[in-house]
């Protein structure tokens, strides 16, 4: 995948953790799989632009601006139809099912009544100075108003100064259970146990400011608390992932399908996308082919969060002076083209722009899964999360909080 410094990272944690076998069997995942329209042979239908395993924000707030929109023409002439948006209460019902289980593990494995038990927690890793606060902390709120359980939010470095997985061992009797237990003080140091860790950062090299939070994601993964996601489905995010399930073979997506039918289904979703291999002849072929029209393509790292594309003469230089290690961190991928229309996109209570817009649709999905039955464990279900982004029809990027996108609403006909 190339990478080494980040994704390399991330692989090394993953084999540590293959070696030494898993310590929680559950996974949960909360993902958002962002979606635009093309015309593909005079039919318009939906193309993956990437799949988000930890960058899945605006559940909260894309909910909100669906309340917003349905509200402000509730009493309009136009006879507009918001469909409900559930992305909020998906997420949280997750959370507290993640930490209802969490409790059921702890209870079968403890056996000493002189054990020591601790509040559990959901702990929120965040960035320093976090812009995309208010999304969060809805979630947070809505799972303590709904389920009565607390949030603890902490940056990488923060956990890094108070994660303990010796400190379980030293407050009980009974060393032999629950010894990879997460323990560690809450705002007002009051020792709390780490049902669920909630990555909202981790997906940039900037969270980790060195080699000791690097070992705390390892203390993480080896602990038993639920990890959404765990190392293994974060890796699942790259666009290396994206890339190979997308090939014309189509050989690893199939295993992942029932059956034919639903096997183009999804096949039909991706558009092209290409990956550099280290073989200089096809490499040069893949670059040729951009070099020929690069304004049709897009140049992507394994990253998630947006800001790190690509295009235009960005793309060329790249192509042009890249060595096949650093060209190894990319994948080449078809740009998609929406249709146009007008929108009033506003900022600040006043409007910045009022014309040719694009829009992008995400989809939010959650699951609790066992790793040795690939069981989910949250109902079934159709509850909608979604988001929608209305853009300028001349930006390249999406980014709701990097000021390149707006939050809006869809209207079903």
């Amino acid at each position: 995948m190339g990478d080494a410094d980040f994704t390399g990272q991330m692989m090394k944690i993953a084999d540590l953790v293959t070696e030494n076998g898993r310590t929680q069997s559950l996974t949960m995942n909360v993902l958002r799989s962002d979606y635009m329209l093309q015309d593909v042979g005079g039919l318009v239908r939906p193309l993956q632009i990437e799949l988000n395993t930890i960058a899945s924000s605006f559940g909260v707030l894309s909910g909100r601006v669906s309340q917003m929109h349905s509200f402000l023409h509730s009493n309009g002439s136009n006879d507009y139809q918001f469909p409900s948006n559930s992305a909020c209460e998906i997420i949280v019902d997750g959370f507290a099912a993640a930490v209802m289980e969490y409790g059921k593990q702890q209870q079968a494995v403890t056996k000493a009544p002189t054990t020591v038990e601790y509040e559990k927690v959901v702990v929120m890793v965040i960035q320093p100075g976090e812009k995309n606060s208010i999304d969060q902390f809805g979630l947070q709120f809505d799972l303590f108003n709904r389920h009565k359980i607390r949030t603890v939010r902490r940056s990488m470095d923060e956990l890094t100064s108070s994660l303990s997985l010796a400190l379980r061992s030293a407050l009980t009797q009974d060393e032999s259970t629950k010894k990879n237990a997460l323990i560690f003080p809450d705002n007002d140091n009051n020792m709390v146990e780490a049902a669920v860790v909630y990555f909202r950062a981790g997906y940039a090299p900037a969270d980790y400011s060195g080699e000791e939070t690097w070992l705390s994601r390892l203390l993480i993964e080896k602990s038993n608390a639920i990890k959404c996601p765990d190392i293994f489905s974060h890796l699942a995010g790259t666009k290396k992932i994206q890339q190979v399930l997308a090939s014309e073979e189509g050989k690893q997506l199939k295993q992942f399908c029932n059956g034919e039918e639903e096997f183009e289904e999804v096949r039909n979703i991706f558009a092209g996308l290409w990956g550099f291999s280290g073989d200089e002849n096809e490499d040069k072929k893949i670059i040729d082919m951009a070099l020929a029209n690069p304004g049709k393509f897009v140049f992507k790292p394994q990253r998630e969060g947006g800001g790190n594309n690509l295009y235009g003469n960005d793309l060329v230089n790249a192509l042009k002076t890249m060595g096949g290690e650093e060209r190894a961190c990319y994948i080449l991928m078809e740009r998609i083209f929406p249709p146009e229309f007008t929108q009033t996109l506003v900022k600040g209570g006043e409007v910045v722009y009022d014309g040719d817009c694009v829009c992008e649709l995400g989809i939010f999905g959650v699951s609790l899964r066992c790793f040795d039955n690939d069981e989910n464990l949250l109902p079934t279900e159709r509850r909608k999360g979604f988001i929608v982004r209305a853009k300028m029809a001349k930006t390249d990027e999406g980014g709701v909080a990097a000021g390149y996108a707006f939050l809006s609403s869809p209207i079903l006909n």
